[in-house]
């Protein structure tokens, strides 16, 4: 695990090195294929949605310093205790999640209260066991009612998921 403690002096990104082509390509190639790897970010349709890779990289540059592989620190688990990125126009919060995941104190504003919820929903911690429940909870009462096949499918593969997400839970 790399710590990158916020110091003042000169950071990576500022470096004339930084890996910005490198970086874009992996960006591209994250965004080629959005139906597999769909970030709690991407809950609502935004106008200009931004890929994770570019702001893990532009926090890591931001927080390591000048000299510092980013390239190699982009791959590796890293920490960074003590920092904080504000986001005053988070939008769908990819900066803020990209933070969080970095393992900072992220803050966000934005003047649309939709962002607003559906970033704090989506970085908030959620207790599984009461959503399992409250989704069988649901499925009970509309159990009475006939499904058709492709309802009744949806239903299985939220329960599937459901389930896989507390086994994984209780691994940890």
């Amino acid at each position: 695990m790399v710590c990158l403690e916020p110091k003042p002096g000169p950071r990576a990104i500022e470096d004339d090195s930084f890996p910005f082509e490198a970086l874009s390509d992996i960006a591209e190639i994250e965004s080629w294929r959005k139906e597999i790897n769909r970030p709690t970010t991407h809950i609502h349709k935004w106008w200009a949605q931004r890929l994770g890779t570019v702001f893990r990289a532009l926090t890591i540059g931001t927080f390591a310093p000048s000299g510092a592989n980013v390239l190699d620190l982009f791959y590796k688990p890293i920490r960074i205790p003590g920092g904080t990125v504000f986001d005053p126009f988070m939008g769908s919060g990819t900066t803020l999640a990209e933070t969080v995941k970095l393992g900072a104190r992220a803050i966000g504003r934005d003047i649309n209260p939709v962002a607003h919820f559906l970033v704090k929903c989506a970085l908030s911690v959620h207790d599984r066991k009461a959503i399992l429940e409250t989704y069988r909870a649901i499925e009970r009462d509309v159990a009475g009612d006939p499904a058709d096949a492709v309802t009744l499918r949806a239903r299985r593969r939220v329960l599937a998921e459901l389930n896989a997400a507390e086994s994984a839970d209780d691994d940890e």
